[in-house]
């Protein structure tokens, strides 16, 4: 989500993928990841509140005692706690495909059988 909002490499090519009807969903824990990573990139108010919207437009997905529990069984060497989180976020809403640039997340949701991209990516 940070690369809708902080210009990367890939940015470009996620904005493409994403036109159309998409309804974006993340974990409730994006509203820290990404308002940490762009202020990080770029503290200034602007940011601040594009990230406001676009988390207002995602469904997010509630961090329960349920979820925690799912994300705990998909935590491994190779699957790191905030990435099993989202998985199990994934998991739970049944998403029709997960979009990451992290390797190790990819390759543990298509274990799962989720559909996965990276949009400009190689």
């Amino acid at each position: 989500m940070v690369k809708l909002i902080i210009e990367e490499p890939e940015s470009a090519a996620l904005v493409r993928y994403l036109t159309g009807d998409h309804v974006l969903a993340t974990s409730r824990i994006a509203e820290v990841e990404v308002s940490r990573a762009t202020a990080l990139a770029n503290p200034s108010p602007e940011v601040g509140e594009e990230v406001n919207a676009l988390l207002a437009s995602c469904l997010l997905v509630s961090v329960s005692v349920q979820l925690l529990r799912s994300a705990r069984r998909l935590a491994t060497a190779t699957v790191r706690t905030l990435d099993a989180v989202h998985l199990a976020s994934a998991l739970r809403i049944e998403a029709d495909e997960l979009l990451a640039y992290d390797r190790r997340l990819l390759a543990a949701a298509s274990d799962h059988g989720i559909v996965c991209a990276s949009p400009g990516q190689g």
